[in-house]
């Protein structure tokens, strides 16, 4: 009894002793984001204009007016889209209810989908530092594509990732896809040591576009005027690396401290979306969705920071002010229900409303845009306020209703050096930053003796030992001298006295073949700048003649029209006095004949005519 005993102890250390070492010692971290967007770009005034034009619906008065002023409210300037007024046009079915459509919708985004997504994922790889092939897991969160080999399979052969990568493919999460696929990307990094996921999300509007009914209802309108197309890409990790010799230095920019789920009660319907073979159709965007959300909003953000010791009921109404906010711009209501909710102040959402503005609502990929603008709105100088605030609220709101919160941490200059250089105590590090978030004392003086005497006790209170420093610095010295080496190894023969003369002859040549092609260069940027002046000034004179002769042309013409119409002139000049010519004789024959004794010469003489008229005619017959 007791070797069985000791026996299952010791199985049971062995496998405690596994599991840790497949696990990672820290957090998940954001190590790097990529976003992009269709080409196609509508701005948001001209929509209602475009969109009742591409589905023939330019009828609807009343409707256009409608669309226009959503527009206005929407706080929205531009989107992007896969679809344009080509494809449209090439499928009619696109905007006829009645007909099956489906298989056009799949069609059109069976490329573009994965193509985006490859770009945003290429700039977040390239954002993170490291090659393609380090990537382990890949998370893709889409509603584009019903076939299998799927999207994730696609993406990964156009990144050139490893046969051995992981694949997870989320489908149809809405506006929450972005943080359900960084919520399972957080579970992966930290369970698995070592581990690099790629999270790409690329979903399309075209599956629910359009034409209006003829009712003109507002939940199929407003749908219209909100969503747009964009794709975004993050690389998750645990425990960034450090290998200054082999270039790849991960700097994480978030650390993702937890993740959690809430489904609000009674809330299924409000926002339904159904896969027909006419798209997502069947569907239903309730205008309660901002009151809904702002009713159990401050629960469920409660119930999330509370375990973590960052909130509590004591702090009073102002205590969401403490943190920097990446809230999913789902609509302007959306983001409004949230501030007033929260008490937020009215800068606390500026990431949030810049993004809905340029791009609209992308569904999953908008959370993304809007890390990628808070990364950039704390690297600013002036941002202060923010960089003060040192935990963060990443929040969206899905079909269910599901709200998904998640609570990063913004990694410091000092933090990501602290990471990079011992990657086992990221965990230990993150802790102690959070607990006391250390600045540069505002009283340091201007010399160099007190600004190190300031990052040493910086250093000391963020938990960087000083064997740490000396490692970082001895393998960043070597590194320098390794380059060095290696650059100057091909003329370390010349610059030595004592090398062969050979060589240094050889050398000798070499740099006077530099020297003649330097000027050689110098000499074909001359003629190739005098040979653009006289084609500059050929070119002039070209123009100058060809004017000319278009000026030439004109009095020519100008010349052959008046005198066309002086022509004109002097032939109906002609013709009435022909006329007046005739009535003036026609006039002097009658006052002959009206005179007294003509009319019966002018009997006999006609009487005379018409005989002789006869005897020809006889003799003519007789001849015949």
């Amino acid at each position: 009894m007791a070797t069985t005993t000791r026996s299952c102890a010791n199985s049971a250390t062995v496998l405690h002793g596994i599991r840790h070492r497949l696990r990672a010692d820290g957090p998940a971290a954001i190590l790097g984001i990529g976003t992009a967007n269709p080409k196609n770009c509508v701005p948001q005034d001209q929509f209602a204009d475009w969109y009742l034009d591409v589905t023939k619906s330019e009828h609807l008065a009343e409707l256009k007016a409608k669309t226009k002023k959503i527009c206005d409210r929407s706080g929205i300037t531009k989107r992007y889209f896969y679809h344009t007024e080509e494809i449209i046009g090439d499928h009619p079915e696109l905007i006829v209810r009645d007909l099956p459509s489906l298989t056009t919708r799949l069609s059109v985004i069976a490329d573009a989908a994965p193509k985006l997504a490859a770009e945003a994922a290429s700039r977040a790889i390239a954002d993170w530092g490291r090659p393609a092939a380090d990537i382990t897991h890949l998370v893709v969160a889409t509603n584009a594509g019903a076939n299998e080999p799927g999207v994730d399979q696609l993406l990964a052969a156009l990144l050139g990732l490893r046969p051995t990568v992981r694949r997870t493919l989320l489908y149809l999460h809405g506006c929450s896809a972005g943080l359900v696929a960084l919520r399972v990307a957080k579970d992966v990094a930290e369970n698995n040591r070592g581990a690099r996921v790629l999270v790409a999300c690329a979903q399309a509007k075209i599956l629910m576009f359009g034409a209006p009914d003829d009712d003109a209802r507002l939940d199929k309108v407003v749908p219209m005027t909100l969503f747009g197309d964009g794709a975004g890409a993050i690389i998750v990790g645990a425990d960034p690396t450090s290998r200054p010799m082999a270039m790849e230095i991960e700097r994480p920019i978030f650390h993702m401290v937890s993740a959690s789920q809430t489904t609000l009660p009674g809330t299924d319907e409000a926002v339904v979306l159904s896969l027909r073979e006419n798209g997502l159709v069947d569907g239903r965007l309730s205008a309660e969705v901002p009151r809904l959300v702002g009713g159990s909003l401050e629960q469920c953000l409660a119930g999330s920071l509370a375990p973590l010791g960052l909130v509590n009921e004591s702090d009073g109404g102002g205590r969401w002010n403490g943190f920097f906010w990446a809230v999913h711009p789902g609509g302007r209501a959306i983001l409004d229900s949230y501030e007033a909710t929260l008490g937020l102040q009215p800068g606390k959402l500026a990431a949030s409303r810049h993004v809905l503005s340029e791009y609209g609502n992308m569904m999953g990929s908008t959370i993304i845009f809007v890390l990628d603008e808070i990364r950039h709105r704390r690297r600013r100088e002036e941002d202060t306020k923010e960089k003060d605030c040192q935990f963060g609220v990443m929040s969206g709101v899905g079909p269910g209703l599901t709200v998904e919160t998640i609570v990063l941490h913004a990694a410091t200059e000092l933090e990501e050096i602290a990471a990079a250089g011992n990657p086992g105590d990221g965990a230990t590090q993150t802790r102690e930053s959070a607990s006391s978030s250390a600045e540069l004392p505002s009283g340091s003086g201007d010399s160099s003796e007190d600004k190190c005497l300031c990052f040493v006790e910086l250093a000391r209170s963020m938990g960087i030992s000083q064997d740490t420093h000396e490692s970082m610095a001895t393998d960043a010295a070597n590194y320098l001298c390794h380059q060095l080496q290696h650059l100057l190894g091909p003329i370390s023969s010349a610059t030595s006295q004592s090398g062969p003369w050979e060589e240094r002859s050889v050398m000798v040549r070499l740099t006077q073949k530099l020297q003649k092609s330097k000027r050689n260069k110098w000499w074909r940027q001359r003629r190739r700048k005098h040979v653009a002046e006289l084609f500059q000034k050929e070119r002039a004179d070209y123009d100058r003649v060809d004017q000319e002769a278009d000026e030439w042309r004109a009095k020519q013409i100008a010349k052959d029209i008046a005198k066309r119409r002086v022509e004109s002139m002097q032939q109906i000049a002609r013709k009435k006095t022909n006329e007046e010519r005739k009535r003036l004789e026609s006039e002097v024959v009658w006052n002959k004949i009206s005179r007294p004794g003509c009319a019966v010469k002018v009997f006999f003489s006609r009487v005379f005519e018409n005989y002789l008229l006869l005897v020809m005619c006889k003799r003519m017959c007789a001849y015949y």
